[in-house]
């Protein structure tokens, strides 16, 4: 039996039930695409949605990553504990290859933007429609790349690989394929190019799977995606 909408339930309906979650993902789809007429933002996420759908319909998988503890100010908690972690990390990064790389000095925000948005975070698509930017950068685009980047890839490699998740070295394997999978994404459909923002991306993907066996759900991961390109944005506009 399906859960009502309400604002208590809505982490079950958008990481869990597949319905509303896939309803949710071609509305934004048809919107990026309807606003967004000179990016291919709607068309790369529909092919990311589909992959979703298929893996979803198709895939048997012991894992429950799509799950939903109810306890979401416990999720808000680990997804603000675990940006602190990649800001962190992130500014190691930064000072390791920033030197050495011949890259263009930028502060942390201005960082993680660039990672985050590609080539859209130097381009007016981001200032043309504030609302729609916001509905799609800052919620339509962490919902879908996590499901599908993380935690469906996550269950995928599992079954290949047969892991039992924990500290184990075939874990280790996963996360770092998940972090080889987002670099590969953002280079060929955001156009990230410069390794700073490359490895920040290959950082940022890999701790979102680390996250979800920490918490063995969805949700702090999501979050933790939202705060990162809410401050992306921030970072972008200047607001």
């Amino acid at each position: 039996m399906k859960r009502p909408l309400t604002f208590t339930n809505l982490p079950y309906l958008m990481f869990v039930e597949p319905t509303t979650y896939f309803i949710f993902a071609i509305f934004s789809s048809i919107l990026a695409l309807a606003y967004f007429k000179e990016s291919n933002i709607g068309s790369v996420y529909l092919g990311l949605l589909f992959a979703d759908f298929i893996l979803h319909q198709t895939m048997e998988t012991k894992y429950n990553f799509f799950s939903s503890t109810g306890n979401t100010m416990k999720s808000l908690v680990m997804a603000a504990v675990g940006y602190v972690v990649i800001v962190l990390a992130t500014g190691a990064i930064i000072s390791v290859l920033q030197s050495t790389a011949f890259e263009v000095t930028r502060d942390i925000p201005q960082r993680i933007a660039s990672a985050t948005f590609g080539s859209s975070a130097s381009a007016p698509i981001l200032s043309e429609v504030p609302i729609v930017t916001a509905f799609v950068f800052a919620m339509f685009i962490p919902v879908i790349e996590t499901r599908t980047l993380v935690g469906r890839l996550m269950e995928w490699l599992g079954n290949i690989f047969r892991v039992d998740f924990g500290l184990n070295p075939k874990t280790i394997l996963v996360l770092l394929l998940l972090g080889g999978v987002s670099v590969v994404f953002h280079w060929q459909a955001k156009g990230v190019t410069n390794s700073i923002d490359l490895a920040i991306t290959f950082l940022f993907f890999a701790g979102s799977g680390l996250l979800v066996l920490i918490t063995k759900e969805m949700e702090a991961a999501v979050y933790l995606h939202i705060i990162n390109n809410v401050i992306g944005i921030k970072a972008v506009l200047g607001f």
